[in-house]
C-alpha cells in the first residue's frame, strides 16, 4: 500500500497543513453538553448536589479543559481523526449520562419510561447504518490495494448515486428540527417520550460519527501516518 493511497483514504493531502473545522465543532458541542448537563441538571435540581456529583461534573469540565488545550496546540493533520473520534466518543458518553438523569428525573415527575420501543428503533437504525458504512469503508479499502485511486473513485461515485442512505439522510437532517419541536408536543408526551429521549437521539447520533472515523483511526495507526508529517516524509 503506498503512501499516496493511505493519505487519499484519510481525506489528506501531502505538506497540508491540519484543517480544525470538524476539530472544533466536535469540541464545542462537547463543551456546550457538557455545560447544558450542569447548568439543566442543577436548575432543575436532577443532579443532587452531592460530593460525588460534584467530582463527577468537575471531571466533565476538566476535560474538555483537555480537549481545549490540545486543539490549540496540535498541529499534524493526521491528529484531527483521533482527535474526533476521541471527542465524539466522550460526548456519546456524556449524552448517555444526561440521558440517565434526565430519563430517571422524568420517570419520577411525569411517570414516563426510560425505555421505549422508540429508543431502541432509534438505536438500531444508527447501528445499522453504522454497519453498513463500516462495511463499505472495508472494501473500498480491499480495493484500494489492488486498483489504482481513480478506478476506486469512480466506483465510489457509481455507488453513492445508487445509494438509498444518503435520501435517508437529508429526510432527517430535514426533520430533525421538527422532531424537537413537537418533543414537548402532546403527541411526544403521551409516548412518554421528554429530555431524556432528546439526550438517547443525539448520543446514538455522536455514536453514528465516532464509529465512522474507526477504519481512517485504524489505516491512520496501522501505517504510522502521523510520522510523515512530524518527519516530512515522501515517497
Amino acid at each position: 500500500m503506498t503512501q499516496e493511497k493511505v493519505l487519499w483514504f484519510l481525506g489528506l493531502e501531502r505538506k497540508q497543513k491540519i484543517d480544525k473545522f470538524v476539530m472544533k465543532y466536535a469540541f464545542w458541542f462537547d463543551f456546550l453538553t457538557t455545560v447544558f448537563i450542569v447548568v439543566c441538571g442543577l436548575l432543575f435540581k436532577v443532579v443532587p448536589i452531592t460530593f460525588s456529583n460534584i467530582i463527577w461534573l468537575v471531571g466533565l469540565l476538566f476535560v474538555d479543559v483537555i480537549f481545549a488545550i490540545y486543539l490549540k496546540l496540535v498541529h499534524n493533520p493526521v491528529c484531527s481523526i483521533p482527535y474526533s473520534f476521541v471527542v465524539w466518543t466522550t460526548t456519546t458518553i456524556k449524552l448517555v449520562y444526561g440521558f440517565v438523569i434526565f430519563s430517571k428525573a422524568e420517570l419520577i415527575k411525569d411517570r414516563y419510561p426510560i425505555m421505549t420501543w422508540v429508543h431502541i428503533a432509534v438505536l438500531m437504525f444508527a447501528v445499522l447504518v453504522a454497519v453498513d458504512m463500516l462495511v463499505k469503508n472495508y472494501v473500498i479499502w480491499q480495493d484500494l490495494k489492488e486498483n489504482p485511486i481513480e478506478s476506486v473513485t469512480a466506483k465510489i461515485n457509481e455507488m453513492n448515486k445508487k445509494s438509498k442512505w444518503k435520501w435517508i439522510a437529508i429526510i432527517l437532517g430535514s426533520s430533525s428540527p421538527m422532531v424537537f419541536v413537537r418533543l414537548f408536543d402532546d403527541d411526544m408526551t403521551k409516548m412518554g417520550l421528554g429530555m431524556g429521549f432528546g439526550f438517547w437521539l443525539l448520543a446514538c447520533c455522536f455514536l453514528l460519527m465516532a464509529c465512522l472515523l474507526i477504519p481512517k483511526f485504524i489505516v491512520s495507526i496501522k501505517y504510522g501516518a502521523f510520522e510523515w508529517f512530524q518527519n516530512k516524509k515522501t515517497e
